[in-house]
Parts: structure tokens; sequence; C-alpha cells
């Protein structure tokens, strides 16, 4: 490496002479984010834009992509594209399109624009607010009205979500809204959740009979059920522990033991 030039961690270079920066090493900057694999949901506010008589191209796509599936399932006509199948965005066009949408590669984002740019027909490409910091967009679109498709929160992209997303997105678009900033709600859809599966447990200190809740650490061993069923010792009621167990309390028997006592014996936990 040059001794007059410093390398900095995203990319850029700064002359160490001339205290100049590369400008190419910034607006070509790479990045460690171009596998981010957009959810459905955040594909479904496009379609309020996208004209049903158009075809669509999406240039970064399998056809396993969730811009291929929500447009091909509202009854768009979609042509897809990828590098892993030896379509270059760089070089390759399909014969007919009319709107570009997709998630683009983080890395040369600059370059992906200028091309997007290029074919002078409207676009809409998903990209990090993060990036209207750079000088790119403003040097891309300075005479190009730029419009932003934003949402109201974060989409979390589906390979990313251990890691969490720390950024927001937003669709970088041009001739395609029909104002320069519209704003959304994301609707994510819930989880869903395993329902708990349920045990009886005997609580020899309280004599209480207890329908525990599997799943959750402080259960696993009785004594939260425990600690709550000698606070309710004596209550004629059925009631219900702070984690959620259902409590059977004590309840005489013609022999006046409780059932509990006379139970001791065959109860196991299990």
């Amino acid at each position: 490496m040059n001794s007059n030039v410093i390398s900095i961690n995203n990319g850029s270079a700064v002359n160490a002479q001339q205290g100049q920066i590369q400008s190419g090493k910034i607006l070509y900057s790479t990045g460690q984010n171009d596998e981010c694999f957009t959810p459905s949901y955040g594909v479904v506010p496009l379609l309020e834009f996208v004209p049903k008589d158009k075809v669509i191209w999406c240039p970064f796509d399998t056809e396993t992509s969730e811009f291929v599936k929500v447009f091909t399932q509202a009854g768009l006509r979609v042509v897809n594209s990828h590098l892993s199948l030896g379509q270059d965005f760089m070089r390759y066009e399909p014969a007919e399109w009319d709107i570009l949408i997709s998630n683009p590669p983080f890395t040369n984002k600059r370059q992906t624009f200028e091309r997007a740019l290029s074919f002078g027909k409207p676009f809409a490409l998903l990209m990090s607010l993060v990036w209207l910091n750079d000088a790119a967009p403003k040097e891309l679109f300075f005479e190009r009205e730029l419009q932003l498709l934003m949402f109201d929160k974060r989409i979390q992209f589906e390979n990313q979500m251990q890691k969490g997303v720390t950024f927001s997105s937003a669709y970088y678009c041009w001739n395609l809204l029909p104002q320069q900033i519209i704003m959304r709600k994301l609707v994510v859809p819930k989880k869903k959740s395993t329902p708990p599966v349920s045990r009886f447990v005997f609580h020899k200190q309280s004599n209480v009979f207890a329908v525990d809740q599997c799943g959750s650490k402080s259960q696993s061993d009785g004594s939260a059920a425990g600690v709550e069923a000698r606070n309710n010792e004596g209550s004629d009621s059925p009631q219900s522990n702070s984690l959620g167990s259902a409590l059977v309390t004590r309840q005489n028997t013609p022999t006046g033991k409780s059932i509990a006592e006379e139970n001791a014996a065959k109860v196991a936990f299990f």
C-alpha cells in the first residue's frame, strides 16, 4: 500500500500529503449488507402505486423473492433476473419491462442507481436512509426529483433477524409516486406462539395441586408455583399464581383429610 494513502474502514481513502479525500473510494463504497431478504410486508405498500397494466422487472430476485411472489399474486406481470442466473444488472436487460422494483445490493449502490436512471423508466429501489448522508444521491438526483416511500418502522429483513436491523429503509423512487415524499404504515404480521403444555404438579409444602405451564425456566422446578401456593394456603377458591399456574387449593374429604393429603403418595412429578 502507498504510504501516502491512509485506508479507512468504509472503503474511503485520504491522501495524507495533500489532505484530499478520494471521492471515488467513497461514492463506490462497499458494504456487508448485500444479502438482506425483504419480507412480504415490505413489498405490499408498493401495490398502491403500480399500475395493473405494467410489467415489473425485479433485477436482483429469484423466483423465491417476496417481490416476485407479492406482485405475481396481485395479478401483475413480473420479469425477474439475478446474478446467480448469469444475469448481471450492469449488463442485462429483459426484452420487455415498464417499472424496475427491487432491493439492490448495498455494494456499488451509486452504480446501481446510475444504471437505473439510465433507462429513463420509473423505478423503486429499497435502500437505507443513511445513504442520504452521502454525496452520491445528492449528485444523482440534483436535476431529477428524488421520491421517497418511507415507513413508520424499520423493515426487519428475514435473514437479519438474529442480529437485528439497526437502520431504517425507504424506497428511493423516480417518476413513480404521485408526490415527492409519502409515508405509509407497515403491517407486520404477529408471530405465532406455541400453546403451552400443561402438567399436574403436587407441592408437598402447601398440599396443593397445580397445573403448571411448561416452557418457563422459572416454573421448570415448581419452586415459584410452590411459593405462590404457600401464600394462598387456606383459601377456599381456586387461584392463579403470577406465572399463570392454575392452583387447586385444599378441599376436605369425608375422612377429614385434604385431597392433597390422601393422594400425596399417588402423585408423581411429570
